[in-house]
């Protein structure tokens, strides 16, 4: 598809411009980028509500890293988009000056993406632990220790060298040209 024209509203006048979609697998994609100081909307709920509104959130934010994860395993999205410890303390820095809301739901989007990503059937990660488990199960006998130990090993040398990666992007974004001419 082609660029196309969107309409939009702003102080009470009118606008009009072109969007042209990029491909992103086997989707179009449009984005919108907001430029200056939105006003902070703060919604208030009775606690059944909270409880509700609470529960989609995380429903949602889970199906969305889930949705990445699987972009990252089928190679449609790049491993650059995952950050690293310099991103997250930029980022919780941003959502810190911002206030306590956003501070503490962005912890909350970390804390259950590192919930996620800890149940991954990766050796070494809980979820690797439970995999294995279930593989055990269905042989229904236990496999060897050393069996064990290489799976763990296999698993260990996996988590390092993603590690790796995820560094070595985060500072290729976050450190200057001047100190990382890479």
């Amino acid at each position: 598809p082609g660029p196309f024209p969107v309409e939009y509203l702003r102080d009470g006048a009118k606008g009009t411009v072109c969007v042209t979609p990029r491909k992103e697998g086997d989707s179009w994609k449009v984005g919108v980028q907001v430029v200056g100081d939105l006003p902070e909307v703060v919604e208030r709920f009775s606690l059944g509500q909270s409880v509700v509104e609470g529960w989609r959130r995380v429903e949602t934010d889970f199906k969305m890293t889930l949705a990445v994860i699987g972009r990252l395993f089928r190679g449609t999205a790049s491993m650059k988009s995952m950050s690293g410890p310099l991103d997250i303390a930029k980022f919780s820095g941003e959502a810190a000056r911002t206030g306590a809301v956003p501070f503490v739901a962005f912890m909350a989007a970390i804390s259950l993406q590192l919930g996620i990503f800890n149940l991954l059937p990766i050796p070494v990660l809980d979820g690797g632990h439970l995999f294995l488990l279930s593989l055990e199960g269905l042989a229904r006998r236990d496999f060897s220790l050393r069996v064990k130990e290489r799976i763990l090993q296999v698993g260990f040398v996996m988590i390092l060298a993603l590690l790796a990666v995820v560094l070595y992007n985060d500072l290729a974004k976050n450190v200057s040209e001047k100190w990382w001419p890479f």
